[in-house]
């Protein structure tokens, strides 16, 4: 079905029905029908939630008790890209006008996905902008890395909280690496 939208369908609606069906949204209602191709459920589901909820449907929001704030969880199936950080900070901005009650901190953002460069997600400097980037795995990665990993998180959580820990070795890739034996 998507195959089928081609470069004049998006000017002709917006022309004949107004904003709202640009090619992009276009797009998120072709993928909206075929995720729920029976009308009763999506008449049923958008009563009770509306269409907006369903724009970007793979996004998450919680509120973290301890730290008195909304969180945005944004789940991407590709590689970081920097227009994911534009739509985080937008969520952000929006959340913080509308949704943000008195006595609550600012939210923040985790952007999930399936890969990033850390020099890339360096230049951006998001500590100040209450937004993290991590991904996720789509595979099982060997149990040594893994287990590398775990070590290293866990150095470096002690480290944070001020703990004496012996220096952190970065992870380096299972492929090529050999196993030390401790003395």
């Amino acid at each position: 079905m998507r195959d089928e939208l081609g470069p004049n369908e998006a000017p002709q609606l917006e022309a004949e029905f107004g904003r709202g069906f640009g090619r992009r949204n276009l797009f998120s209602m072709v993928r909206f029908a075929e995720d729920f191709p029976e009308f009763e459920i999506v008449q049923s589901l958008i009563a009770q939630l509306g269409w907006t909820h369903f724009l970007h449907i793979i996004d998450l929001l919680f509120y973290h008790r301890g730290l008195r704030r909304l969180v945005v969880i944004d789940l991407k199936l590709g590689k970081f890209m920097p227009a994911d950080l534009g739509q985080m900070e937008f969520y952000l901005r929006w959340l913080k006008m509308h949704e943000t009650r008195l006595g609550e901190e600012e939210p923040i953002g985790l952007i999930l996905c399936a890969g990033k460069s850390d020099e890339r997600v360096e230049v951006f400097e998001l500590e100040s902008r209450g937004i993290r980037i991590a991904e996720y795995l789509t595979e099982l990665p060997p149990r040594e890395l893994l287990q590398r990993k775990l070590h290293t998180a866990v150095q470096l959580a002690r480290q944070r909280l001020g703990e004496d820990v012996e220096p952190v070795e970065k992870p380096t890739s299972a492929k090529g690496s050999s196993r030390r034996k401790k003395a």
